[in-house]
């Protein structure tokens, strides 16, 4: 078998496996891309049931609002009844506004009768007014037909409460073709449909035949799907009986679900055309293939022949012909891939190098701890020596402290003295063990505690030697109380280190100022923090100081301390689950951020405004 047809059986096998996973592409192409239209009416409902929640929440705050007019409040219905009137005239959607009762089950107030006309008996349901009034959340109701106009309407109900305590709802009635309007207001493609179905799955508006369809059940497969799930994209067969392709999104204010239906001839037309368009850039691409395949077959068979001809010029001796020279292109590709993978080789010797250098560093590192585990032992024993002479001595003012206090009554002017000198002389005890435990670092007694509370004892316990100092203390809270699980004892030691080194920084007076705020963390979850800000405008630390600062037994001030304290206060705050951050720079001062994990309080929330998608009512009139 000559060689031009080993290429052409070469040029079959390679282009028949390509036409086989051609088709598989295609049908795996037509899934993604009906997937992909699918999703993109699926995300168009998604996006206008958020705008029909904002919509609702419209309602919902404009009828709030007018709940609280001062004619309700005072029960000058006479008054609140021209409100009403000038209300519902700037509010176009609305037909109707309605003062009821559940007290006495009858309507107080009703724009369509006059204020003097005696009270009817309210057409609402009264578990559901009872209901409003209890929970003191506004209800959206389905869609209903009112008694005495015959037209289809909704309601959005809201609690009112006048200054006596006496309990009323207030009913907007808003009419159907409201939301006729809000759907025609989005775009959607041509012969589609968009349907707006209520918390029963019972239709409020509909862009196609909306006369006919509105206040019955969609088709069967949108209301089934619509009731199994909140939201979904598929196949469906609408009303009028034409195939569409379909997608619901429910809201999550009122229940309320908006759906989509495009027709399916006109999305099938989309995927088959983008098929033929692959099947004709396939048969160009073959056709390609093979030209390209004879011409450069060509190529090689004259490559081989050349080849011969110099093989038998070669066996008889004859100078080889000029044409015979062939130029083989793999060789040159061999000689790049040894350059490539001499320099992929030079790489990775850079890379070990370099992973070399950071495992110096890391063993360094480990080094440095070791010695200052080493210096904790011996601070251990030292402290551990010591300990047995210093809380005797606190033991006993401790004791004489409370035989005098239990000697005093607690209105004596003394009494105070003495419990502070008791508290301070307790927590001077329980540093003491905080520095002997801190080689074998011990729990944290984590509890609910209020930042203000500690910073305000921190600053009524310096507030003496602050003043000597001549420094000027800045504070600035947030107005929200800030709470943290933290033990109280050991984040008023960390403040207190801090002010004391601020001191130390700021020999001839200053500005220590302290801010306290909410803070958003920087992990994943995003979970809230409280941030506690340090700043002073005293020497600051340049570069070479500042990685050690936390290290235990570095001190940057020579002349005082062991330099135990800020790495005392870093571990207490990596026991309070946060972190400790310093910013400094040489004449410029010094600020350190410690953020703590934040307690999150249920009190104080407001509820929103949630309808209940089981609820019916008839309050139209």
């Amino acid at each position: 078998m000559k060689i031009r047809s080993h290429l052409l059986i070469l040029v079959l096998s390679t282009l028949l496996p390509i036409l086989a996973l051609s088709v598989i592409i295609s049908i795996i192409f037509w899934r993604e891309q009906r997937w992909a239209l699918e999703q993109r009416y699926l995300e168009r409902v998604r996006a206008i049931s958020v705008a029909l929640d904002r919509e609702l929440e419209g309602h919902i705050r404009a009828l709030q609002i007018f709940a609280e007019s001062p004619a309700l409040k005072t029960g000058d219905f006479r008054s609140f009844y021209d409100q009403a009137v000038r209300v519902r005239e700037r509010q176009h959607n609305w037909v109707n506004l309605i003062v009821n009762d559940p007290r006495s089950g009858r309507q107080v107030l009703n724009l369509r009768r006059p204020f003097d006309a005696p009270p009817v008996e309210t057409t609402a349901d009264p578990a559901t007014l009872e209901r409003v009034v209890t929970s003191g959340r506004a209800l959206i109701t389905p869609i209903m037909k009112g008694r005495v106009s015959g037209e289809y309407a909704t309601t959005v109900i809201v609690p009112a409460k006048t200054d006596n305590g006496q309990n009323y709802t207030l009913v907007a009635v808003i009419r159907q073709l409201a939301w006729l309007r809000f759907l025609l207001s989005y775009p959607v493609a041509p012969d589609a449909t968009m349907t707006l179905l209520d918390q029963n799955g019972v239709i409020i508006a509909r862009t196609l035949n909306n006369e006919r369809w509105v206040g019955k059940r969609p088709a069967p497969a949108l209301y089934e799907l619509s009731r199994k799930s909140p939201e979904g994209a598929y196949k469906s067969v609408g009303l009028e009986g034409q195939l569409f392709y379909s997608a619901h999104s429910r809201s999550k204010i009122a229940g309320w679900t908006v759906a989509t239906g495009v027709p399916a001839p006109a999305v099938e037309a989309i995927l088959w055309s983008s098929i033929m368009t692959m099947a004709v850039a396939f048969l160009c691409a073959a056709t390609l293939a093979l030209l390209l395949a004879y011409r450069f077959g060509r190529g090689i068979i004259h490559s081989f022949e050349s080849l011969g001809h110099s093989a038998g010029a070669l066996i008889s001796g004859t100078p080889l012909p000029a044409h015979s020279v062939v130029h083989v292109k793999e060789a040159s590709d061999v000689a790049r891939a040894f350059q490539e993978a001499a320099a992929q080789l030079k790489a990775q010797d850079a890379a070990l190098r370099e992973s070399q250098h950071k495992l110096r560093l890391q063993a360094e590192e480990l080094e440095k701890q070791l010695i200052a585990s080493g210096r904790l032992v011996s601070l251990g024993e030292l402290t551990a020596s010591i300990a047995h002479e210093f809380n005797n001595p606190l033991g006993i003012v401790m004791g004489f402290a409370q035989d005098l206090m239990s000697e005093k009554n607690p209105s004596d002017p003394d009494f105070e003295p003495l419990r502070i000198m008791y508290v301070e002389a307790e927590r001077c005890a329980k540093i003491v063990k905080q520095l002997l435990e801190f080689p074998r670092p011990r729990s944290a007694e984590l509890s609910v505690t209020s930042i203000a509370s500690i910073v305000e004892q921190v600053l009524a316990l310096t507030r003496a030697r602050l003043y000597e100092s001549k420094i000027e203390t800045i504070t600035k809270f947030q107005e929200e109380p800030l709470d943290v699980m933290a033990d109280p004892v050991q984040l008023q030691q960390v403040l207190i280190n801090l002010f004391l080194n601020a001191m130390d920084a700021m020999p001839n007076g200053g500005n220590l100022a302290l801010e306290v705020m909410s803070h958003r963390g920087i992990d994943a979850a995003d979970q809230p923090e409280v941030l506690i800000k340090v700043s002073d405008t005293g020497s600051g630390m340049d570069e070479t100081v500042l990685p050690h600062i936390f290290q235990p037994f570095f001190s940057a001030n020579k002349k005082s301390g062991l330099g135990l304290g800020l790495a005392v206060s870093e571990r207490i705050i990596k026991n309070h689950r946060g972190r400790i951050a310093v910013e400094s720079a040489p004449g410029e001062g010094t600020t350190f951020k410690i953020y703590l994990p934040s307690v999150e309080s249920a009190a104080g929330k407001p509820a929103s405004p949630i309808a209940d998608a089981g609820s019916r009512s008839t309050a139209t009139e």
